[in-house]
């Protein structure tokens, strides 16, 4: 078993810690995720951003490359641990997204673990994303065993960009997943795609068959929002329902 001590902690997770330039330029902000049945904000999903790069997925390779993925998972369990110092805050919820290979990482539950401990976070405000990237099936077969052990435990995971790639059944198949968020590009083309429309009906029951919540993503606009409202998703997320950004509330210091 891994042991993360203060010592080691301290030295990866603080801001001196993250001078690295793939780290030191990312950050986060964040996009509501709102309840389609009461128009409420019920959870906030962290994003990361990056000024040295064209596009986010460069920055998570480049970070990958030098094998600073606990890195990166520090630095993302790091951007909620100021919205959790009031005790007026602690009703905030937030989704972290980890790539397969942060969670196949070997020191990625002793990691999370610890996080949350020290810095009394409750588990049940927090979702961990597995984002949707292809890895080998070793690294796979190690992210499920991560992932089996953090549930165990308590804590609560969802599928990103469900119907592509690696987010598919057999991964549902695997976990006991709290929420699965099914990909935008189904909801992008339901109007003129009779087959993406049947997928959305689909999958808006999956919270009965799972037992778990569904979130749609990509709704740009009303007629999204009112269609798949009509087909009963529990969560909406997109920009015609929020944009992402910093959040609008102060923070403990």
């Amino acid at each position: 078993m891994i042991i993360i001590n203060d010592e080691y902690f301290k030295s990866v997770v603080s801001t001196n810690a993250c001078t690295e330039a793939e780290i030191a330029d990312c950050y986060f902000h964040f996009q509501p995720i709102y309840c389609l049945k009461t128009d409420k904000i019920k959870l906030y999903e962290a994003l990361l951003r990056s000024d040295s790069f064209d596009n986010v997925e460069e920055a998570v390779a480049a970070i990958m490359a030098q094998g600073k993925e606990d890195l990166l998972t520090l630095h993302t369990l790091n951007a909620i641990k100021p919205y959790f110092n009031k005790a007026e805050q602690e009703n905030i919820n937030f989704s972290l997204n980890f790539e397969p290979t942060q969670i196949a990482s070997a020191k990625f539950p002793a990691l999370v673990k610890y996080f949350f401990n020290r810095f009394n976070i409750p588990k049940q405000n927090i979702i961990l994303e597995i984002t949707e990237r292809s890895c080998e099936l070793p690294m796979y077969q190690k992210m499920i065993e991560n992932a089996k052990e953090l549930i165990a435990d308590g804590f609560h995971f969802a599928i990103d960009d469900f119907g592509t790639g690696m987010s598919n059944f057999e991964l549902l198949s695997q976990l006991k997943i709290k929420l699965i968020k099914i990909d935008g590009c189904f909801s992008n083309s339901a109007f003129e795609n009779q087959h993406s429309r049947g997928i959305l009906e689909i999958a808006a029951t999956f919270k009965e068959k799972f037992n778990c919540a569904v979130c749609i993503e990509g709704l740009e606009t009303q007629d999204h929002i009112d269609f798949v409202k009509n087909l009963d998703f529990c969560f909406g997320q997109g920009y015609g329902l929020a944009m992402p950004g910093p959040l609008n509330f102060a923070v403990a210091s």
